[in-house]
């Protein structure tokens, strides 16, 4: 198996669409962070606008554009120059009688993944990511497909529509190089059922203070045996590991959600700011406020 067909295997990918209606005028704004979920929207028709404080600017979008954001980062979409001073205040219009001419429409939902407040695959990604329609033929086709499932409202859409965005997800993925991709030898990895079972424990508690004696019991092997195969398979020894990876969370946590150093040191399983400190500036090469005044 393929490398990135490895990681859509191992942390079982899955789409869950929320929203397909379309608004209408200058003085709407929809917001829908704040759930922890990757989530992303797809223009079906008309153009909007999309903010993040993740983004420079803000970004246009038009039909058959996609925006994502991987880690649920602050956004808001509305239509006109300037954004609303209130969001969700606008009810949408259904799809009933068909797309209207001055009508914006929206097919907003989320990327499931396993650990998915802690995805590796998802922590590569930048906060946000836009896909212009046109950029990929294969890619496009999907886009295509969607929007034409999303604008038609048959019967089972939903259902259509959560499989065909698991596979533009997917096909979205694909487009970037694997080759050599640090995620290579972690899809190696969790293809190893020894080794998965290891990597589920790191990804989904990475501030529990786990113990090689724990992991090579989880691996049903000797702890020598099993060092020497986590290191052989991913270039570098298990409790590196664990806190290279304690340290990428750590980052998303304190410079996308500017979450309180004390509370970020304890979900990596430390006693105290300073201890933390230490370990971050070990492992990254900086400290936590220098990223997080970068990034302010």
């Amino acid at each position: 198996m393929d490398t990135l067909s490895a990681l859509f295997e191992a942390f079982r990918l899955r789409a869950r669409i929320f929203h397909n209606a379309q608004y209408c005028g200058n003085d709407w704004a929809v917001d829908t962070s704040g759930t922890g979920l990757a989530s992303f929207h797809m223009v079906t028709h008309g153009a909007c606008r999309v903010v993040s404080p993740a983004l420079a600017a803000p970004e246009p979008l038009e039909a058959g554009d996609i925006v994502i954001f991987p880690r649920d980062a602050r956004h808001q979409l509305h239509a006109g120059a300037h954004c609303p001073t209130q969001v969700n205040a606008v009810s949408s219009i259904s799809f009933e009688r068909g797309p209207r001419a001055d009508g914006v429409g929206l097919l907003c939902g989320h990327f499931l993944l396993k650990h998915n407040a802690g995805n590796p695959l998802l922590a590569t990604l930048p906060p946000v990511v836009i896909w212009r329609s046109g950029t990929d033929p294969s890619s496009q086709a999907l886009s295509d497909l969607i929007r034409m499932e999303a604008l038609a409202g048959k019967v089972g859409s939903e259902a259509v529509l959560n499989r065909l965005a698991e596979t533009l997800f997917v096909a979205l993925a694909r487009e970037q190089s694997w080759a050599g991709h640090p995620l290579a030898s972690l899809a190696a990895a969790l293809a190893d059922k020894r080794l998965r079972r290891v990597l589920d424990l790191i990804h989904g508690k990475p501030g529990y203070r786990w113990t090689l004696a724990q992991f090579a019991e989880a691996a049903s092997m000797s702890r020598s045996a099993f060092a020497e195969h986590f290191k052989r398979t991913l270039g570098e020894s298990p409790m590196h590991y664990l806190a290279r990876w304690r340290m990428q969370q750590a980052s998303i946590w304190l410079a996308e959600e500017g979450a309180p150093m004390l509370e970020v040191a304890s979900r990596c399983g430390y006693d105290s700011e300073a201890s933390f400190s230490k370990a971050f500036k070990k492992i990254t090469g900086k400290s936590p406020g220098s990223l997080r005044k970068t990034s302010a």
